[in-house]
């Protein structure tokens, strides 16, 4: 039975993503808004331990 309609699952919230929405990075297809969002918020936890460590 075909699969219709759809797209690849968003590598950050699961959903789907169709291709005028899509980024892909290392073989994986992100929403625009999760991408970003995804890239911020890991960097944010990073600056976050590296000031926690030198405290």
């Amino acid at each position: 039975m075909p699969n219709w309609g759809g797209g690849a699952k968003c590598g950050a919230c699961d959903k789907t993503v169709y291709h005028a929405e899509e980024i892909q990075c290392n073989g994986r297809s992100f929403h625009k808004t999760c991408f970003h969002c995804s890239k911020w918020i890991s960097a944010i936890l990073f600056h976050q331990r590296i000031h926690n460590v030198l405290q």
